[in-house]
């Protein structure tokens, strides 16, 4: 029987948290059982698309969805690859792709959030309209909906019903071989391409700059620390549009010496493990962070906002949660506060028989698959 084909629709391939897992699922499947493309929307190819297409995936560019032909241009696409299952990523405007997709023929069509929010009780009145259609496309047009965690799940799908149609929750996972325990990294010719001194504490950020990870809030932390004459540094992983902002806002605020910026990186396990003594994660909202189950693995206690779902605390005692509401020296406290008092030394046993492991999310993951297309599938004769 031929493969299962597979369209992960997307808006780019970079260093994100779900692009990362699905490169990970990429890694870990037979293109002879199950093969995976990704659709992209993004005017860049994106950090992953060079390894995307090295493991046997076809990268197909779209071109954005305000250009004129894009429903035609996405609709001629889907007829002609002939796919099994097209599986979204793009919350709401997934409701479009899936419309799309059903006109097309494509039998399994997913809906999968890895956001909590909802864009119903603050967003203008346009914006609601949109969002109320794309919902009830999505309620019409995907056969299995998905989420990773409870809170993105209630954000794009509404409120569990009990009737047997509710939607699954399906966590993303993370390749955990690069924090397995060994000798200790010399963190030592790391800081030192950062610009951070030797026995300065690291109080660490990974993620993109943009607005929902409200990198202001940590630029007021290293006031903070810089006021009260502390010993540490921030280092900010990542790069985004609003890098530049933030790298202006460190000049106009003095902080040059505290706050580093090391950019997109693909050795973030290298620097949980060396470098970065304590996450921080003040973020607006999030889906489900992998960056948390990322710093777990290492052993690296995090100070994340209370609005994160609990579904990610693997290891007792390594989140410590807080308000946006309190101080920017309360949060810095109780940075350095789980730096210096938490003990993790069992947390990678821990992460590894967890379903954050990406082996156990990519067994799932094939596994929804097989049995969404079992029904249409031609049966084989002997």
């Amino acid at each position: 029987m031929s493969p299962l084909r597979v369209l992960q629709a997307v808006g780019t391939l970079d260093r994100g948290g779900v692009e990362t897992w699905l490169l990970h699922v990429l890694r870990r499947v037979d293109r002879r059982d199950i093969e995976i493309d990704f659709l992209v929307h993004g005017a860049a190819s994106g950090a992953l698309t060079q390894e995307a297409v090295e493991l046997g995936a076809e990268v197909l560019r779209i071109g954005g969805h305000r250009r004129p032909g894009y429903g035609r241009r996405l609709e001629r696409l889907l007829r002609e690859n002939r796919y099994d299952i097209l599986h979204s990523h793009l919350h709401f405007f997934g409701g479009r792709i899936l419309r799309t997709a059903a006109r097309a023929g494509v039998p399994v069509r997913i809906a999968h959030s890895h956001s909590v929010r909802s864009s119903l009780a603050s967003s203008g009145r346009f914006r609601r309209a949109y969002t109320r259609l794309m919902g009830r496309w999505i309620r019409r047009y995907a056969t299995h909906r998905l989420a990773c965690s409870r809170p993105a799940s209630l954000a794009l799908f509404g409120e569990a019903t009990g009737n047997g149609a509710d939607p699954s929750t399906l966590y993303c996972g993370i390749e955990l071989d690069p924090f397995a325990p060994g000798p200790r990294l010399d963190g030592g010719a790391l800081r030192a391409e950062l610009g951070i001194p030797p026995n300065t504490l690291v109080i660490g950020h990974v993620g993109r700059f943009r607005p929902v990870k409200n990198h202001h809030f940590i630029l007021e932390m290293a006031s903070a620390a810089a006021s009260a004459g502390l010993d540490c540094s921030f280092l900010l992983v990542g790069d985004g549009e609003l890098e530049e902002t933030i790298r202006r806002r460190v000049r106009t605020l003095g902080l040059e010496s505290r706050v580093r910026f090391a950019g997109a990186r693909a050795d973030v396990p290298e620097l949980m493990n060396a470098v970065i003594d304590v996450l921080v994660l003040p973020s607006l909202h999030e889906g489900l962070p992998l960056v948390l189950m990322e710093a777990q693995a290492a052993g690296v206690p995090s100070v994340v906002t209370r609005t994160i779902s609990d579904e990610v605390d693997v290891v007792p005692g390594a989140i410590v949660r807080l308000s946006l509401q309190e101080s920017h020296q309360r949060w810095v406290q109780a940075a350095l506060q789980a730096a210096r008092g938490v003990s993790l030394e069992h947390a990678f046993d821990q992460m590894k028989g967890s379903p954050f492991n990406v082996n156990n999310s990519a067994a799932a993951l094939c596994a929804l698959y097989r049995r969404a297309a079992e029904p249409h599938r031609p049966v084989s004769r002997l």
